[in-house]
């Protein structure tokens, strides 16, 4: 059972499905750095999003004083 299971894993890695798999005690301390990794990429995502949208609301407020 567990060879095919790693078997499998070591395909999706090749194929390029997945970009790392993570077993056994890494688990504790390699998925709290990529959950940080994926916040600091929220974050940078959702403030790049209110400034456009903030800068598309100035272009209006422009637009409407004309």
């Amino acid at each position: 059972m567990g060879r095919s299971y790693l078997c499998s894993l070591i395909d999706m890695l090749h194929m390029g499905y997945v970009d790392e798999v993570i077993v056994g005690r890494e688990v504790l301390t390699r998925i709290p750095e990529i959950a940080q990794k994926w916040k600091r990429q929220f974050d940078e995502l959702a403030k790049s999003t209110k400034e456009q949208i903030i800068s598309s609301d100035v272009s209006v407020t422009e637009q409407d004083a004309e």
